[in-house]
This record gives structure tokens, C-alpha cells and sequence, in this order.
């Protein structure tokens, strides 16, 4: 949640005096002003504060005239900070509402995503939420919400999966752009450093249209906090350590403004991760360590008629790839996928990164200007990206990677929105240029081709509230380029393909009864087949795989129906319900062939694209409900069903049914916040594979976890802190979405010490 603004400050009583001034407020809810109770309310360094009653109300006495930085806290909630001026008796109302900004304390504020398609189920995690999961990769930060799963190779390298889709079919929209790297790989995780990310939100369908068509299944958008209000200098640190791996996270942020200037703001941030072998109950993944880091800074000019910002992030990762997933001959690949240890298994624990291993860096530059003109607004965004791939192959015997892509993008945007009474719309044009190499050096076949690829995109979002209700109306189209360019028998091939993409979508969100909404969306998306779809023949090192494309491919076609039934009371109960049915004209499946391929650098299984008619359906439900006073209850489940409709043959690569259980209780300890959590994961044998795979499904499995965590308020500063425990009973498992469960189990009991100071 991203707290908005102070609504009213009024003059409380004409007699005042120094340090006698009394500032009393009521802290609400902006959606319904429900009253919203338990919120800390902290005056200054944290001398002076106070909770909210069971009606929201506060009452902090003693204060001196002066000016201030104000605090406050909500259960599930970001944290506020304010800075004001206080020279007598003061009543304070704050407003608290999703999405929102804060533009200038106190008086302004402007919703944040508001683009996001009113009609399709959306959830957004807050700072606080993703600080508890620092030193996650982002697929991690946020497999926790219902119908989000992961698709993982190892331990370390993870893809977020919704409603039972991935890869191609989720855009992870990092400020308004589409991440930009060679991530058509199963083993390829977003070049995202998490703590850059100030609040994620998850788009579930396929309405996100002002984006792109990409996202079928969903969107994932990320988004920088906006620079600060005042110009003192803040900025928090966190780390991570967890036992099993050794691994170690830190991350700095400092922000602030000019003494001498009220528009010029900055922030800069820099973080540092490294991890050795984790371990199953009964042995290491050997060469499974990994090292990170990344660094941003960002300017920004804010005025009262317009916002220009430029920021540029960094980041890199090294990530070694379990050594017994790379296989010598096709006797041991059959042996491998039955053996209870892999191969190539070592009995110490190693920091050291051998091959096979990947190496990924990712430059992002953004610059942007928002103008708020009589009518509306008007947004202009320029992004490049630059993105450096290379795969190191065991059997290799020089220090050149077996792969080494480049990979450039420019793109632009602008985007007008505006709002006539209950009429809201936004509409705009993004332009897209991308050109992907393979370094020369290496003398060897690629697996993916030189190409280069233009596209350009207009589109129109509108929403209207009649009443209770709320309609959504998106559309899209989309003009694609693509040129390839490779070797075939020492004979330069250049294919050219134009894409044609028009998509819709139209729902609406109806207020059926107090405290209950009912969204209902139905989408036709078009998506043109990516490069490793149509071209891709060869090796793929991080996936342990030889995977062949077919060029005849076409446009993905979807037709989606999704709705959803939510019941929400503040500080009591919250239900959601989400069924929904996805049927696709030409689904494009990476499809697993009953041979194996033994090649120079050892055996692997082969993969082939193919397209045909498929349907996916299933349902997410999630509900949290106070049983008694601070005691939460949580749960939440979901199932998918696949079926290829050409052969009657179940999809690959769904999620197994599961259910997790949760109690939460939070108490406050003088004026600190505590929370305790006890978890239950039940996830059960996914029974519904296609008729052919190497191996069984893996079996089902209970895991149970645990959190406790609070906040320690200081003199100057505060503190976050969570001691968690995962499988705290040492399960051995393995995981139907994990690439690497032909070859080892999932890693054991996991212990993660997190803080995090703000000061």
C-alpha cells in the first residue's frame, strides 16, 4: 500500500505554547474512511509517539513549535513519512489509499498505476513486503501471491509463472519499459536487482495493453519510489544473511535535495550478493554459488508544472549451473535421471563459481518528462537498455564463453491522459528497436541467430464510472519487424517476418454491495512468436537442452474470460475468489521428444517448439480473516488445468495444486511492532503430465515454515528485523516446475536473518 496525504489541517485551538503544543489526527482509509486503528504515529526522532484507537484516532502531547518529520505505520502497509511545520494546536487527518504518490507534502497527490485495468484482478506489493524477502531473486519477492508460481532451474534462477504461463508470455515492465535481455531462456531470470524496486505490482490476464501484447498472462510492473519531498538527507541499509548457501545481501540507499534549491532532487543505491553450494538434507549442489550486484542514481527537477527525472541502473550476475545437470553420454543421462546424489557431487561446501556458469550485465537509462498541461497530462519517456549474455560450457576447453549475445534496445514513448468528469483515458504510441548479436569470436553455430526487430505500437485505455460500476475498454495495435540473419551449410540465410498484432480487451468492476466488488474482463490478444521460437537449433548450456525453433510458426492467438469475486472489511476479513478460462488458437510449447542427443559436450534431452489449439483454466483463492483481535488467519490455493486440444495430451510445465495455511499475530512491545507466523504449504503430485517425460512427477510434499520480525524504533532511527525459518523440517523434495528435478532435490532447512535501518 502507498499511503497518500494529509486531507485537512486545521487550526485546533488560538492558544499555544512552546513545547505545550498538543497535535491530535485520525488516521483513515481513503477508500471507504473506514477507521483504521493500531497505526503508529512517530513525531521527530521517535521521543514522542503514539498509536491510533479503535477509531482511528491519535493524540501526540508535549510537542515543541517546530518543523518535523512524521511517521507513520499500518499493519500491511508502507510506511509514511512527512515533513511539516508546527507552531500551534494541530489536527491532522491521514488518508491512506493503494497506488497513490506524493507529489508535494501534504497537498498534492496523484494515483500511481492508474492504468492498470480496473476490471482485471491486480495485486500490488508494498516496500515493507519486499524488504521481508531481501536478497530473493525478484520470481521469489513474489511467488507468494495466489496464482503466482516459479519456474526454476536450480536454486538460484527463477521465472515468474501466471496461471500456469511464463516466459514469453509475462512482460515485467521496469518503469514503463519492458525488461530488454535474451530472457526467451527457461534458465534466464529477469536482470532485475530487487532492492532497486520500491513496489511491484501484478497484473493477473491479459489487459495490460498499454504495455504490450507480450503479456498474456499478466504484467509485472515495477516501479522506482518517487525522489523525496524535503531536502535532508535519508536513506536506509538492509541485509540478509541466509545459513544454507552462506549467502550474504547488502544494500545501501541515500536520497535527498539541495539546501539551496526546493526542485532538484537525488537518490542513489548499491547492493552486493554472493552465495556458495546450498544443500539438500543429504548432500551439496555442487556449483550452485552465485554473485550479484547493482547500483542506480537518480535526478530529478520537480516543479508545479511539470516532473523530469533520469536515472541509470546497473547490474550483474554470475551463477554457476549444478554440475550433475551436465551430462557426458546418453548411458549416464538415463542413469542421472534416476540416481538419488548427481553426479559430479562434492562432500564440502564451495564459494567457487567452475563451469558450466552464466555471466549477465544489464545497463538501463531512463530519462522522462511529465507535463501537467490545463487538461491532462502528457508523458514523454526515452529508454535504452543494453543487455551482455555469456554461457561458459564444461567441456570447453578455452576461457571463451560456448555463448556470448548482445543485446540493444531503444525505446520511446509518450502518453496522454486525461479525465472529463467520470470519463478517463489514456492514449499513446510506444516504439520499440532491438538488435541482438552473437559475438564473432567464437566460431561456433549459435543457438540464437543475429536478428534485429522494429515494432510500433498505439493504443487507447479508457475506463467510465456509472455509479457502482466501472467499464474498461483497451485497445492495441501492433505494427512488428523481424529480421534474422545466420549460416545454414556455410550459406548466409536472411528470413524477414511482419507481424500484424490487434488486441482488445473490455470488463468492467461493479460494487455489488458494500465492501464487495465483482470484475469480470474478456481479452483477444495477439502476440507475434519470438526469436528462439522460430530460430533457436542448438545447445542450450544454462538449460542442459538442445532446443530447435520452426520458423512456419505464426501469431499466438488468445482468447481469455476472467472475473473475480472479492469481499473486503478492513481490520477483519478479506475474501477473493478468481476463476478463469484461457483458449488459444496456436499455443506455442516447448515440447520434450522421447530422444536424447549426444553431442561433442556430452548427452541432452531435446526440446522442440510446436504450435496447436490449447485451453488453460483453473482458480485462485485467497482469504484473510482476524480470528481473534491481532490473529490473522491466512489462506490461499489455486489449481490450473492445461490440455493440447490438436492430441487431448496434458500441457507441460503446470503447477501442481497446493493450499497454504498461515497464523499471523502482531502485538506492539512498549513502541516497538512485533509479528509472529507460522506456515503450512501443502503442495500435491502433479498427476495431469504430458503422456511422455523422462521421469515420473515428482511426489507431493508438506512443507512448514516460520517468521518472527518486528520494528525497533530508536532515537534517530528505526529498525527492521525477521528471523524466518523454511523447511524447518528438512524435507526432502523435489519440484515439478524445477528444470533441475531430473538431476537433485530442493534444498533443506533454510534460516534468513533480515534488518533493515531507515534512517
Amino acid at each position: 500500500m502507498k499511503y497518500l496525504f494529509i486531507l485537512v489541517i486545521l487550526p485546533f485551538s488560538l492558544v499555544s505554547q512552546n513545547c505545550n503544543i498538543v497535535v491530535k489526527g485520525k488516521v483513515i482509509d481513503n477508500h471507504d474512511n473506514e477507521n483504521l486503528e493500531f497505526a503508529s504515529i512517530v513525531l521527530g526522532e521517535g521521543n514522542n509517539f503514539t498509536y491510533s484507537d479503535e477509531n482511528g484516532f491519535f493524540q501526540l502531547e508535549n510537542v515543541c513549535e517546530g518543523s518535523y518529520h512524521i511517521t507513520v505505520n499500518h499493519l500491511g502497509c508502507e510506511q509514511l513519512q512527512f515533513y511539516t511545520t508546527i507552531k500551534k494546536d494541530t489536527f491532522i487527518t491521514i488518508k491512506m489509499e493503494h497506488h497513490a504518490e506524493l507529489l508535494e507534502t501534504i497537498t498534492v497527490s496523484k494515483k500511481r498505476n492508474s492504468n492498470a485495468a480496473n476490471s482485471t484482478s491486480n495485486v500490488q506489493l508494498k516496500k515493507e513486503l519486499i524488504d521481508r524477502k531481501s536478497g530473493e531473486s525478484l520470481g521469489k519477492v513474489i511467488e507468494g501471491v495466489t496464482g503466482v508460481n516459479n519456474v526454476e532451474t536450480g536454486n538460484g534462477i527463477s521465472k515468474p509463472m501466471i496461471h500456469g504461463l511464463f516466459g514469453n508470455r509475462i512482460d515485467i515492465i521496469n518503469n514503463g519499459f519492458a525488461v530488454k535481455g535474451q530472457n526467451w531462456g527457461i534458465e534466464h531470470a529477469p536482470e532485475i536487482d530487487p532492492f532497486s524496486v520500491n513496489d511491484i505490482t501484478i497484473i493477473k490476464g491479459a489487459s495490460a495493453l498499454k504495455y504490450s501484447t507480450r503479456a498474456m498472462a499478466g504484467a509485472i510492473l515495477l516501479n522506482d519510489k518517487h525522489l523525496p519531498t524535503d531536502k535532508h538527507v535519508h536513506g536506509n541499509y538492509n541485509f540478509a544473511g541466509f545459513l544454507n548457501g552462506l549467502k550474504l545481501s547488502n544494500s545501501l540507499t541515500l536520497e535527498g535535495g539541495i539546501k539551496k534549491s526546493d526542485i532538484f532532487k537525488w537518490r542513489v543505491q548499491g547492493s552486493y550478493t554472493r552465495a556458495g553450494d546450498t544443500k539438500t538434507p543429504n548432500y551439496y549442489l555442487t556449483n550452485t554459488g552465485m554473485e550479484s550486484g547493482g547500483t542506480s542514481v537518480q535526478l530529478g527537477i520537480t516543479k508545479s508544472k511539470f516532473i523530469t527525472e533520469l536515472s541509470y541502473k546497473f547490474y550483474y550476475l554470475n551463477t554457476g549451473i549444478l554440475a550433475g545437470s551436465h551430462i557426458g553420454n546418453t548411458t549416464d543421462l538415463q542413469e542421472a535421471f534416476h540416481r538419488n546424489e548427481p553426479f559430479a557431487t562434492q562432500p564440502n561446501f564451495s564459494y567457487k563459481i567452475n563451469k558450466p556458469y552464466q555471466n549477465v550485465m544489464h545497463h538501463t537509462l531512463n530519462l522522462s518528462h511529465k507535463q501537467f498541461l490545463e487538461k491532462g497530462e502528457l508523458t514523454l519517456t526515452y529508454n535504452f537498455q543494453y543487455n551482455k549474455r555469456k554461457e561458459y560450457d564444461v567441456r570447453r576447453s578455452s576461457e571463451k564463453p560456448s555463448l556470448f549475445l548482445n543485446m540493444m534496445s531503444n525505446n520511446f514513448s509518450a502518453d496522454y491522459e486525461n479525465e472529463i468528469k467520470k470519463w478517463k483515458y489514456n492514449i499513446g504510441m510506444q516504439y520499440e528497436n532491438t538488435s541482438n548479436f552473437n559475438s564473432p569470436e567464437l566460431n561456433v553455430k549459435p543457438l540464437i541467430p543475429n536478428y534485429l526487430r522494429n515494432k510500433i505500437a498505439p493504443y487507447f485505455i479508457n475506463s467510465y464510472e456509472l455509479n457502482k460500476i466501472t467499464f474498461d475498454l483497451g485497445l492495441r495495435y501492433e505494427l512488428e519487424f523481424l529480421s534474422a540473419k545466420y549460416y545454414d551449410n556455410k550459406v548466409v540465410k536472411n528470413p524477414k517476418h511482419t507481424f500484424n498484432n490487434i488486441s482488445t480487451n473490455v470488463g468492467f468492476n461493479y460494487s455489488v454491495f458494500k465492501n464487495t466488488q465483482w470484475r469480470l474482463n474478456l481479452a483477444y490478444v495477439k502476440r507475434s512468436p519470438e526469436i528462439n521460437e522460430l530460430y533457436s537449433n542448438g545447445l542450450h548450456h544454462g538449460a542442459a537442452a538442445i532446443e530447435r525453433g520452426d520458423s512456419t510458426i505464426q501469431n499466438e492467438q488468445l482468447l481469455s474470460f476472467s472475473t473475480s469475486f472479492t469481499y473486503s472489511k478492513p481490520n477483519r476479513v478479506s475474501i477473493e475468489l478468481s476463476p478463469y478460462y484461457q483458449y488459444f488458437f496456436n499455443y506455442i510449447d516447448l515440447v520434450l521428444q522421447q530422444n536424447v542427443e549426444l553431442t561433442i559436450r556430452g548427452a541432452f534431452p531435446v526440446y522442440n517448439f510446436k504450435a496447436s489449439r490449447a485451453q488453460i483454466w483453473g482458480f485462485d483463492i485467497g482469504m484473510q480473516t482476524h480470528v481473534y483481535q491481532n490473529l490473522v488467519w491466512k489462506l490461499k490455493s489455486a489449481i490450473v488445468r492445461g490440455k493440447n486440444l490438436d492430441n487431448d495430451n496434458n500441457l507441460s510445465f503446470m503447477p501442481a495444486d497446493y493450499l497454504e495455511n498461515a497464523l499471523q499475530y502482531s502485538f506492539p512491545i512498549k513502541k516497538h511492532e512485533m509479528q509472529v507466523e507460522v506456515g503450512v504449504k501443502n503442495v500435491w503430485q502433479q498427476i495431469r503430465t504430458p503422456q511422455f517425460d523422462f521421469v515420473d512427477a515428482p511426489k507431493g510434499y508438506t512443507l512448514l515454515n516460520a517468521a518472527v520480525g518486528g520494528k525497533i524504533r530508536m532515537k534517530k532511527t528505526s529498525l527492521m528485523w525477521q528471523l524466518e525459518a523454511d523447511n524447518i523440517l528438512n524435507t526432502s523434495y523435489r519440484n515439478y516446475l524445477n528444470r533441475w528435478r531430473y538431476y537433485a532435490d530442493e534444498i533443506g532447512t533454510q534460516l534468513v536473518l533480515r534488518t533493515k535501518i531507515d534512517f
